[in-house]
């Protein structure tokens, strides 16, 4: 629910060669690129993962002990070599 809220429009990246078609742009070409990261430190460096736990934990959608748990978790996993995070970017190009 809190991903819902705090994410203004998770399926952007389908929707932006219609968005730029709908305002008079021409030659559109979105392009995605997927990103993986393998390490929990890099990735908390991109994204500050303890922080939005943190942010869960004030809103109710986590207890202090499963924000700890899913921490633990990651950390381990990283440290194990099993974590990875897969991330998808948009990148469009058109003329106006």
């Amino acid at each position: 629910r809190l991903g819902k809220e705090m994410v203004r429009n998770p399926i952007i990246g389908r929707e932006l060669h219609h968005y730029l078609k709908t305002f008079n742009f021409k030659e559109v070409t979105t392009e995605p690129h997927v990103y993986l990261v393998d390490d929990f430190e890099l990735l908390t460096q991109m994204f500050n993962i303890p922080r939005i736990l943190n942010d869960m934990v004030h809103c109710n959608e986590y207890t202090e002990q499963e924000k700890q748990m899913i921490l633990n978790g990651f950390y381990t996993a990283s440290k194990e070599k099993n974590f990875i995070y897969g991330l998808t970017l948009f990148t469009a190009f058109a003329t106006k």
